[in-house]
């Protein structure tokens, strides 16, 4: 019998391998440098330093030193070998540790560490900015002192429709004209409060208290839909379920509602909601 030989040469597998390490390593170069707004989205969010800056450039590294391997043969370890020893010190230190205070660019060693990282002690961290000149939405504080005392009756995930006819969408994980949060239910009262990730990406608190007494209709719309109750065009980004929409007598707040469940929220809103004659 005569033993195979092992063959070094590229592959599709071996070149896809290759491709997926570049493109994690461009990704990394790309935050790295900073050039433009988006490419730092990651500055301010949770974990982002860790994942941008540690994470995606070791994976780059390690999966760009492994396809090489196999493709040019063992003569080139020693070269390509150090890239992937260093690309694994970076995942280990992301995994086990954090990333010393002296590894970044430039421009993010020179942001504070409030500036780096968003505050993300729960959904009432941060008073609202931006959003205050719209009915409904009031500091984090006065929803927290609002509805202290009481026992919360239900919870649901979903988000805030604040532009039902908006294409744009604030950051890659959101959908369009919706920030995503969860929907608590009180005896006295409706809270939406933004998501930690939410509050971190778009590095600003939303809550939204509506009082039982100030409700005056609650009903459900069909997906896409506005206060209206006419659906928008377009499916990309938007969510698929029926919505929420919350009336008080100064503006009516429409609520996606996570896996179809506007009904039952609508449902348990009407056991708290004075009945108008």
């Amino acid at each position: 019998m005569v033993a195979a030989e092992a063959t070094y040469g590229p592959t599709v597998p071996h070149v896809l391998v290759v491709a997926i390490g570049a493109v994690l390593l461009a990704l990394s170069i790309w935050a790295w440098r900073g050039r433009s707004r988006r490419s730092r989205w990651w500055v301010g969010s949770p974990y982002g330093g860790q994942v941008m800056l540690g994470l995606v450039p070791g994976l780059g590294l390690i999966i760009l030193g492994m396809g090489l391997l196999t493709l040019i043969g063992p003569w080139f370890t020693a070269v390509v070998g150090l890239p992937i020893l260093f690309g694994a010190a970076l995942v280990l230190a992301v995994i086990f540790a954090r990333l010393p205070r002296w590894w970044g660019p430039p421009w993010y060693r020179r942001l504070s560490e409030a500036e780096r990282r968003a505050d993300l002690t729960n959904a009432f961290a941060a008073a609202v900015v931006g959003l205050s000149d719209r009915p409904g939405v009031v500091s984090a504080k006065d929803a927290a002192d609002r509805y202290r005392d009481d026992r919360p009756l239900g919870s649901w995930r979903g988000g805030w429709v604040h532009d039902p006819d908006t294409d744009e969408r604030a950051h890659g994980m959101s959908r369009k004209g919706t920030i995503d949060g969860r929907l608590t239910l009180y005896p006295s009262g409706l809270v939406f409060a933004a998501s930690r990730a939410e509050d971190a990406l778009r590095r600003k608190g939303t809550v939204i208290a509506i009082d039982t007494d100030d409700i005056v209709d609650v009903r459900v719309v069909p997906a896409r839909a506005g206060a209206d109750g006419r659906p928008r065009s377009g499916v990309l980004y938007r969510s698929w379920f029926p919505r929420l929409v919350v009336e008080t007598p100064d503006v009516a707040q429409v609520f996606d509602v996570a896996w179809g469940r506007a009904r039952q929220v609508r449902d348990r809103c009407a056991g708290v909601v004075p009945e108008r004659r």
